[in-house]
């Protein structure tokens, strides 16, 4: 009998109800393996971050005219609020598959 019962009446689920509440073989990582993910993650977006900001410094020495808009929303934000938005939007695909 299933340790999964719903229903006023203890009726046991269809073995496909069952097997969708437990986690896929492999899906589950233990809290030392996610710390190093986080870990990781931080690190990639800090180098990131570093490298974007040295290219929108380098984008300023331009006249606004010819400055490229990499956030393509038209307005301009500080340097570090620019490097913070292009690092958010690029470091993902980074981690992607």
């Amino acid at each position: 009998m299933s340790d999964a019962m719903t229903g006023p009446i203890a009726t046991p689920l269809p073995d496909e109800a069952v097997q969708a509440r437990k986690p896929a073989r492999g899906k589950t990582l233990s809290a030392s393996v996610r710390r190093g993910e986080q870990r990781e993650y931080r690190f990639v977006w800090a180098i990131a971050f570093l490298f974007f900001l040295g290219v929108v410094i380098a984008a300023r020495l331009f006249p606004r005219s010819m400055r490229p808009d990499p956030i393509g929303t038209g307005q301009y934000k500080t340097i570090f609020g620019e490097a913070k938005a292009i690092t958010n939007m690029t470091i993902p695909y980074a981690f992607m598959g």
